[in-house]
């Protein structure tokens, strides 16, 4: 090889990467990639390996001290790392979109590769260009460098391992087999199960052409073996000692389900199943038989090599309890042998190019461009799910390939509903964008893509340009590194344009007008609140949101899941955090109508006390809490929170006026039912959410006889205060005092309040009657 293969093999990652940024759109498209994201953000700011601050605990694993981690590989969070530091340390750059880039990135990266592995097969440069550019644009590697997720790191490992055993087979330099091991340890760390491989490289590098083992030629190889494997053995620790960190075991993943399906059906599903069949996604994969015979007359022991490798994987995956990889495009298990593949079309796109091939070069532009149409088709969507259908194969005990196919709704095929959904003003990149009525579009973004691609065009055509152009590329890598300087520098511009815009990482919808208040409590929050202290968030949706503008270093959480169903399962691992002179910060806005909120409210309420309070755009709350004095540290976590009754607030509300969030007799026991004695006085506490109530009107709280008639009423202080935010938290309290003359039995609660909105000049709440249900008794006296 040349020194201008090199420099060809950069511009064409270089080109690869423009149009992988042309259709960025710096989106999350998965909790898998959240959950890596939140083991690096919490690495790089606390230096723990937990994910607390995510919200969907659900697909968490429970570990030591019983924190929450994820069960994803360490190797992709490593890669991560650098990114996650440099967003934060500049101001502009947004965590979440600053690290998608990795994914593009990486993917490009595949590509010297890839074109460097054609030269060293002895294929002309056209011929390598052709079969990079199909690797890159006409795979599934496409649609997935959208998202974080482990496989463009996992296809680019395999593919830089298959070239440095291509090397090392080639000239026998053991820097090639270090290079060989490290690349397969990467692998490893980004997926446990690529263990699997490891064999198959090792018998590429060690077996001669033509044989499957030879003693004499695995003594000859011993010393790279011994490089590779040493390079590859560390991986395993590194493995091992992240799983000790998270669940005191060097073999616990955090995986619960393994290999449930039968093999048949996902080896089968592989290649035929109408939503997940490798050749319908990558049609190109078609012609493989058409070229395998020339292949297996020159390159018969990389055929063997690429086809074993294939088979692997198809055995491993297709047990695996969603052996289709779930709702992303494709069978993405198999995504990162793409490039291997392809490998195996050499021969074929050698003739196709030759001149006078004509049938040659229609089937190459044939399966080419479709497979090419079918990325575009995957990218046009923002998110590359299977639509309506549900269920794309069935479980045992009836296994079937088939799922919920249906041939009378062609709209839920997951490629041609794609098709029929297609709309240019929906294709979602991170330089325009359309959410119903509103919609952006950011020139200078654009432009920014489209000058990376153009650099890259132009140093294409010039490495290919002869003598002129060697002498150009006298100095290759002062060259080559500027140039890659100006793209990434092309790259900051995109990311710096696009942070201060909240609609390129979530969907508007409701939340829109909050957004100026949420940036600006995020701007502030870092001066407001220290290391020590942590900060909780009630409003699932801004996660995304949160994850890629928080710049301060507190431990932020998310308490909005349904599924946290205790009295917010991040409580004790937030107190467990903290110092004994910390503050827990609780944000709050008028959409967190969930239980979960509020009882988060009222809990730190019952165990500190609020110090300060402040208001962003009129409508979101930041308050300060610190520990009870002279209580040094924070109390004991209850089970529930001090309440006798608490209801979801927006299924017992008066639109506009106020919602019913739960009461509380104070001096009695909340677990057990409500007994007054009469002649005594009991605290009553009233929990209510503000929406807009007139400071007149005032709560009552009754009690009604068997008749449904008033036995006894009581009016709660009204509130005068003008300045309340919507959603607001509010407690009344007073007392009631049960006369000595009511007649014992059962009694109902009654609460509602007094307003000139309605005719009848009261509003009543309709709670559960056994939460309302109260017994008389004789007093003691």
């Amino acid at each position: 090889m040349h020194t201008s293969d090199f420099t060809l093999a950069a511009f064409l990652a270089l080109l690869l990467f423009g149009i992988y940024m042309f259709t960025f759109d710096g989106t999350l498209h998965s909790t898998d990639g959240l959950s890596m994201l939140a083991v690096a953000e919490n690495m790089v700011k606390h230096g723990r390996f937990d994910t607390r601050q995510l919200e969907n605990w659900e697909n968490m694993f429970l570990g030591i001290n019983n924190q929450p981690f994820s069960k994803y590989p360490i190797g992709p969070t490593l890669l991560m790392l650098p990114f996650v530091a440099l967003a934060l340390v500049i101001p502009q750059l947004g965590l979440i979109q600053t690290t998608l880039v990795l994914m593009p990135l990486a993917t490009a990266l595949t590509a010297p590769y890839v074109y460097l592995s054609t030269r060293r097969l002895g294929y002309a440069p056209k011929t390598g260009m052709v079969l990079t550019l199909l690797a890159g644009l006409a795979t599934m590697a496409w649609p997935r460098t959208r998202d974080l997720v482990a496989d463009p790191l996992i296809l680019w490992s395999f593919t830089a391992a298959f070239y440095y055993a291509l090397a090392y087979r080639q000239q026998g330099r053991r820097r090639h087999a270090a290079l060989l091991g490290l690349t397969l340890s990467l692998a490893v760390l980004h997926k446990v199960t690529n263990l699997v491989v490891v064999p198959f490289f090792f018998w590429y590098i060690a077996a001669p052409a033509g044989r499957l083992f030879d003693l004499k030629s695995l003594k000859k190889h011993k010393p790279a073996l011994a490089i590779a494997g040493a390079a590859w053995a560390s991986c395993l620790l590194i493995i091992g000692g992240y799983n000790l960190v998270r669940f005191n075991s060097l073999v616990e993943t955090g995986y619960e389900r393994l290999f449930t399906t039968p093999l048949w059906l996902g080896f089968s599903g592989f290649l035929i199943s109408p939503y997940k069949s490798i050749f319908l996604y990558t049609p190109l994969l078609i012609l493989i038989p058409f070229s395998l015979k020339p292949a297996w007359q020159r390159h018969r022991h990389e055929v063997v090599f690429i086809l074993a490798l294939l088979l692997s994987q198809m055995l491993l995956f297709g047990a695996w309890h969603d052996w289709g990889g779930g709702e992303s495009w494709g069978p993405r298990f198999l995504m990162p042998l793409h490039s291997l593949l392809l490998l195996l079309l050499l021969p074929f796109i050698e003739r196709a190019l030759q001149p006078g091939q004509w049938r040659w070069q229609m089937g190459l532009i044939f399966f080419s461009g479709l497979s090419l149409w079918l990325q575009l088709l995957a990218i046009s969507a923002r998110d590359y799910v299977y639509l309506d259908a549900e269920n794309y194969w069935s479980p045992p005990p009836s296994p079937s390939l088939w799922g919920e196919l249906s041939w009378t709704r062609p709209d839920q095929w997951p490629i041609w509903g794609h098709w029929l959904r297609f709309e240019v003003d929906n294709i979602p990149v991170i330089w325009r964008w359309q959410w119903g009525e509103i919609s952006h579009f950011d020139g200078l973004t654009l432009l920014a893509a489209l000058f990376i691609v153009t650099l890259a065009l132009v140093g294409i055509a010039l490495s290919s340009g002869g003598q002129a152009a060697a002498k150009l590329f006298a100095f290759q890598k002062p060259v080559l590194g500027s140039v890659w300087l100006v793209a990434l520098g092309c790259v900051a511009v995109m990311l710096v344009r696009s942070y201060h815009d909240p609609h390129s990482i979530e969907e508007p919808e409701e939340t829109d007008e909050y957004w100026p208040a949420y940036s600006a409590l995020l701007a502030d929050l870092p001066q407001l609140a220290t290391k020590r202290d942590a900060v909780i968030f009630t409003d699932s949706r801004y996660d995304f949101y949160l994850f890629n503008a928080d710049k301060s270093f507190t431990q932020r959480f998310m308490v909005a899941n349904p599924k946290q169903t205790q009295l917010l399962e991040a409580i004790p691992h937030l107190i467990q955090a903290q110092a004994s002179t910390s503050r827990i910060w609780l944000v709050t806005d008028p959409l967190d109508n969930g239980q979960l909120a509020y009882a988060t409210e009222i809990w730190l309420r019952a165990h500190s006390h609020p110090k300060n309070t402040y208001i962003f755009g009129n409508s979101v709350r930041l308050t300060a809490f610190e520990p009870l004095q002279p209580v040094s540290h924070w109390t004991a976590i209850p089970a529930k929170p001090p309440m006798t009754a608490l209801l979801e607030p927006d299924k017992y509300e008066f639109e506009d006026i106020a919602g019913l969030l739960g009461w509380n007799w104070s001096s009695l026991d909340p677990a057990k039912s409500s007994v007054l004695e009469t002649g005594q006085t009991y605290p009553f506490e009233l929990y209510w959410i503000y929406q807009g109530k007139a400071p007149q009107d005032t709560f009552f709280a009754r009690l009604l006889d068997p008749t449904g008639q008033t036995a006894l009423q009581v009016l709660l202080p009204s509130d005068t205060d003008h300045h309340l935010t919507l959603g607001q938290l509010m407690i009344e309290q007073t007392k009631i005092s049960i006369p000595a003359k009511l007649a014992p039995g059962l009694y109902q609660l009654q609460l509602g309040f007094s307003t000139s909105a309605v005719a009848g000049g009261e509003l009543t709440f309709d709670p559960p009657t056994e939460l309302t249900e109260i017994r008389i008794i004789n007093g003691r006296g």
